[in-house]
């Protein structure tokens, strides 16, 4: 196997999946001098191809240290410096600042795979399926893989999407809780690439009441895509719709349909075990608002990969060493998109109708979008809590719902700042945590006992 050279075909990283974000923590691992392989039961050029397009806010490149692929067209499909934000009552529609690329996923997965191989350390195994984990008492010591056989490595990450296969396949002795999203809280996305003639939108366009866009991705072609909580038929009943209702006077034909389905619910409440991380959609990592767990997922290891690279200087790498990912990752960003969490909990089942009404009393305005979208952050002063309630009596059925999202929002992030440091502190955090989604009519799966 090309490659493993080492004694029984021992390295210091396995990355189960070879996605964006596990080509991406492969790459900062890799960097630090870590031999690393990872494994992806696709073929290199079917790597989440059936997605199609992905968005890629620019800034993130850098926050990332990613190279952009600006020069390489079979990537780079259009960059957008403003997103047009558009309700059922268009003359209410704002454009959001904010340079965004469309990107081909699988080019994309492939450029960032080639940016992890430069640093010499990493190697990708396409075509090889992972079968089972190689447990060592609590330890993930390393995968069987079909074709390579049993591999070992210092720490195994699980970055395989939202079905998290690593994780959902450990036994109950290695103390990793499984991970599965609550029923109707998977978005089902519907895509199709239209060939326009004559009069289509430009740029790029987010009709939010639908959770609907419709991008450019080339001089005549746009993208139309749109997201639900049911099966793909009610997705595509949704989707037809949504486009009669936006884009009915839109020459075109359809040229490629693309689908797939994205985690919309809580991280588990530890990313860790012993020899064990997971990342990205397999830990349910992805932006609340709008469900894209690419750039949310990359930030994750960046935040892991310093504390596994110090574990792994240390011996065996145990929980305990890794319990730092966990605090560092919700005490930030987890914090943040835990707020957003719980506000979104609401207002996404909202139709398109109330969805329309928060935008005309004023309840989601330009300056909330923004906030959301480029900080991650709700932005509610005492100015615009007053209106909202004075509105909020012409509606009260909608009113509560958004009161009860912002209260729920807001107990999240509060605690998730204060996540433990230390693992013994897990369960009481984890029965407040319990407690406040209880309030709100939400269970979610609890972490197994921690040592």
């Amino acid at each position: 196997m090309r490659g493993l050279t080492r004694k029984n075909n021992t390295v210091d990283v396995i990355v189960i999946g070879g996605g964006p974000v596990g080509a991406y923590f492969a790459g900062q691992m890799g960097s630090r001098g870590y031999s690393v392989h990872v494994f992806e039961k696709r073929k290199r050029d079917h790597v989440r191809k059936e997605l199609g397009y992905i968005h890629f806010d620019v800034p993130c490149y850098g926050e990332l240290s990613l190279p952009r692929p600006f020069a390489d067209s079979r990537i780079l499909k259009g960059t957008f410096t403003e997103n047009w934000q558009i309700p059922l009552s268009e003359e209410l529609k704002f454009q959001v600042p904010c340079r965004t690329d469309i990107l081909s996923m699988n080019g994309f997965s492939q450029w960032v795979a080639r940016h992890a191989e430069s640093s010499g350390n990493v190697v990708f195994h396409y075509e090889a399926p992972f079968i089972r984990p190689i447990i060592g008492g609590s330890r993930v010591v390393g995968a069987e893989i079909e074709g390579c056989g049993n591999v070992y490595g210092g720490i195994v990450a699980d970055c395989t999407g939202r079905d998290a296969v690593v994780r959902n396949s450990l036994p109950p002795e290695c103390g990793v809780s499984p991970l599965s999203a609550r029923p109707l809280r998977t978005f089902t996305l519907h895509m199709e690439q239209w060939r326009c003639r004559g009069t289509f939108p430009r740029g790029s366009n987010t009709y939010v009441c639908y959770k609907g866009f419709a991008n450019q991705v080339g001089p005549s072609d746009i993208l139309v895509g749109l997201s639900t909580f049911g099966d793909l038929a009610h997705t595509r009943d949704v989707h037809r719709e949504f486009a009669a209702r936006h884009l009915a006077g839109v020459e075109h034909r359809v040229a490629s349909v693309y689908t797939g389905t994205v985690p919309f619910d809580f991280p588990p409440a530890s990313l860790v075990g012993d020899g064990f991380v997971s990342l990205g959609d397999a830990a349910f990592q992805n932006k609340p608002f709008n469900g894209e767990g690419i750039a949310s997922g990359m930030e994750a290891a960046r935040i892991a990969a310093p504390v596994i690279a110090e574990a792994l200087r240390g011996g065996p790498v145990m929980r305990r060493h890794l319990w730092h990912y966990n605090a560092a990752y919700f005490r930030g960003i987890g914090a943040g998109f835990a707020k957003l969490r719980g506000i979104c909990e609401t207002l996404v089942d909202l139709s398109p109708r109330e969805f329309d009404w928060l935008y005309r009393m004023k309840f989601i305005t330009r300056k909330d979008m923004m906030a959301m979208w480029l900080k991650q952050k709700s932005v509610k002063g005492p100015l615009e809590i007053i209106r909202m309630t004075l509105n909020g009596l012409r509606n009260r059925e909608i009113f509560k719902k958004l009161i009860d999202a912002f209260r729920l929002g807001a107990s999240l992030g509060s605690l998730y700042r204060i996540y433990p440091l230390l693992p013994a502190k897990i369960g009481g955090w984890e029965f407040r945590l319990d407690a406040i989604l209880q309030r709100h009519g939400i269970t979610i799966q609890k972490t197994d006992a921690v040592s």
